[in-house]
């Protein structure tokens, strides 16, 4: 992908993936648990194709950690990253 230049479009999802087990594995499994359903929510909302046609990596980690956050808040956490016209 790099090579291609198009390494912004790589899909991040199977390395926070990676963090929730070894969360669980320090047993955290509150935190594992918060990162699964922030991921989750962050699949259904940004489309990461691995191309350009997709959203980047950034803004699907923007989405992560915007839920990630809001839980920690009580929902009250927004990152809007409307600019990118995948995310919103």
């Amino acid at each position: 992908m790099i090579e291609e230049g198009i390494g912004d479009y790589a899909n991040p999802a199977s390395i926070l993936k990676a963090l929730e087990m070894l969360l669980r594995h320090i047993s955290m499994a509150d935190k594992a648990d918060k990162l699964a359903a922030a991921v989750a929510k962050a699949t259904e909302a940004v489309t990461v194709t691995g191309n350009t046609d997709g959203a980047t990596c950034a803004t699907f980690g923007n989405a992560v950690l915007g839920d990630y956050m809001g839980i920690f808040a009580g929902g009250n956490f927004s990152w809007d990253d409307s600019s990118s016209g995948v995310y919103g």
